[in-house]
């Protein structure tokens, strides 16, 4: 009887003990399957491991959005170059420094250089220039008739400039749109300066492969005035597209250009560029029969 008493006692003493036993390997038991549950298994996304669930992840089908850097770049018009009266452009930062201006032939990926050009009355200094140069009284056309066109175009080095032209008042606009339609077909002209700049002399003009049109002059051995007299004419490229009759030349530096089979950049021989031209009126002189003027344009087709 005492000792099973005892006994008793003893099993009573330990219940206690192996209660807290049991209930802390629940607890702990609990707590590991609660971490093991919260960790999300991990996944491979664009090089980077990223948990699967928390939002990270790509979905292979949906369609990938742009950065906002890059939405924004690919929605701005291209071209947004400064004005021609050199007025700041919109979103243009008039105290920007020079070293952050871009030139108007750099341009990335996203960009593209637009056609500028303005016709306006001629200035008191374009006035003064021209007078006894590519102007004198004596000419059919006063100055209060003429206008300076102020255009871009390619050059034959692949890069966007401005040239200037003097012209009737009344062809200017639609000498804009002619040379707006050259700069779109990246039509190269090596240079483009008011023949004021070679005292009214053609020949020079020409054998620079200079691009003019207004300039006081006769028709060579004939006492009737020239086309160019009026603002009524233009000469492209003259070396690339050279006067040619018989077996006279002008420039001289054209006869590597007499062979209009083999087209080169710059040369104008049926097509687009020629077509920008007839589109508005007027003639070529590649046309002529007699002769040929391949770097003349004229609207009395003269």
């Amino acid at each position: 009887m005492v000792a099973s008493c005892s006994f008793s006692r003893c099993i009573l003493s330990v219940l206690p003990l192996a209660s807290s036993l049991l209930l802390l390997a629940c607890v702990d038991s609990n707590a590991r399957v609660e971490k093991k549950g919260s960790a999300a298994p991990f996944e491979k996304t664009s090089g980077q491991t990223v948990p699967k669930g928390s939002g990270a992840e790509v979905d292979a089908g949906a369609e990938t959005k742009p950065s906002r850097e890059t939405a924004f770049r690919e929605t701005q018009p291209s071209g947004a170059h400064a004005p021609l009266d050199g007025t700041p452009g919109p979103g243009d930062d008039e105290n920007a420094s020079e070293s952050t201006a871009k030139p108007t032939n750099e341009r990335d990926d996203h960009e593209a250089p637009s056609f500028q050009g303005k016709a306006q009355p001629l200035s008191d200094d374009v006035r003064e220039e021209m007078k006894g140069r590519s102007w004198t009284k004596a000419c059919p056309v006063q100055l209060d008739e003429l206008s300076l066109l102020t255009v871009s175009h390619w050059d034959m080095e692949g890069n966007v400039v401005l040239g200037e032209l003097v012209v009737a008042s009344d062809v200017a606009d639609d000498l804009l749109l002619v040379f707006e339609k050259l700069f779109e077909l990246e039509f190269p002209i090596e240079r483009m300066r008011r023949i004021s700049h070679y005292d009214g002399d053609d020949d020079r003009s020409m054998a620079d492969n200079n691009t003019s049109a207004f300039n006081c002059r006769r028709v060579a051995g004939t006492n009737r005035w020239s086309e160019h007299s009026f603002g009524t004419a233009v000469d492209i490229n003259p070396v690339m597209n050279p006067y040619v009759r018989g077996e006279h030349v002008a420039p001289p530096a054209g006869r590597q250009y007499l062979d209009r089979s083999d087209a080169r950049p710059g040369m104008l021989v049926p097509g687009a560029a020629v077509r920008a031209f007839k589109d508005i009126g007027w003639g070529w002189g590649g046309d002529w029969r007699s002769l040929k003027d391949y770097q003349h344009f004229s609207r009395s087709g003269r």
